[in-house]
């Protein structure tokens, strides 16, 4: 097994250092534009009063604190731009490795190895956690070296939790991806698939904002239970969210495992 993860793990090596190289300019980025926030406090809060309290509400930013190093983390990325990148490497990650070997024909290598297909399947799922864990340090924990060097105060406990609740999401998005792999046999339905159940999840967590009827929808969502706007506040992960990503995993991974053993591959 641990040939098979390294080369999982080489074959998908550069996409990794690009999304880590990209996460940590991100943050490198915002730091560097963090003082100039600080100095237009009082445009910058007037601008925020203006904006409709449903749409802060929507996008989990209601009541932030963004002249905290933390607090404008939460607002510009880690709100919306980072966990969009954990879906978009996790996605690609278990994409290419199962539907897409199908689909280009070389899943026919692996498969005529002595080896089982629940081997080849924890291989590229254990290989796939490894490249996340990677890049969730790289992306979010990359605050310290630049916090010093910009001298910039920063709560260090809130980005390990934030680097936590993320590995948690991409834990169960990718898991959610390598079921949806082990069933299709094409690349791109599997993309369109994880796509449409994920915007449907975006949108079970958006209308409660704007509807208070619907307010059950959100629990549907695993967006919902990503939340670093509730670690910033209460310097913890919710407990709730950990169940529910821990237990979506669990099942989407015993589920998968189970189909792409059984399932039929033309070779």
């Amino acid at each position: 097994m641990n040939a098979i993860i390294i080369r999982i793990i080489k074959d998908r090596r550069t996409s990794l250092i690009l999304y880590c190289l990209a996460g940590i300019l991100l943050i490198w980025l915002l730091i560097t534009f963090f003082p100039i926030v600080r100095q237009q406090a009082e445009n910058i809060k007037g601008f925020l009063e203006s904006i409709p309290t449903v749409l802060l509400k929507a996008f989990g930013i209601e009541n932030l604190n963004i002249f905290t190093i933390e607090g404008f983390l939460t607002y510009k990325h880690y709100s919306v731009v980072w966990p969009l990148m954990l879906v978009f490497l996790t996605a690609s990650l278990a994409g290419y490795g199962l539907s897409g070997a199908v689909e280009r024909g070389t899943i026919e290598i692996p498969l005529s190895c002595p080896v089982s297909r629940l081997h080849l399947f924890f291989s590229l799922y254990i290989a796939g956690l490894f490249t996340l864990i990677i890049f969730a340090v790289c992306s979010v924990l990359v605050i310290v070296p630049l916090g010093e060097i910009y001298h910039i105060e920063y709560i260090f406990s809130y980005h390990i939790s934030v680097a936590a609740i993320g590995l948690l999401f991409g834990w169960a998005v990718f898991s959610l991806t390598m079921l949806l792999s082990a069933i299709y046999s094409e690349q791109r339905k599997t993309y369109m698939v994880l796509g449409g159940i994920l915007f449907a999840m975006y949108l079970f967590d958006v209308i409660p904002a704007v509807s208070n009827t619907l307010a059950w929808m959100k629990y549907l969502s695993l967006f919902y239970y990503y939340d670093p706007n509730y670690i910033l506040a209460n310097n913890a992960i919710n407990s709730i969210s950990i169940l529910v990503f821990a237990g979506f995993a669990v099942a989407c991974t015993a589920v998968g495992a189970f189909y792409f053993k059984s399932r039929d591959i033309s070779v």
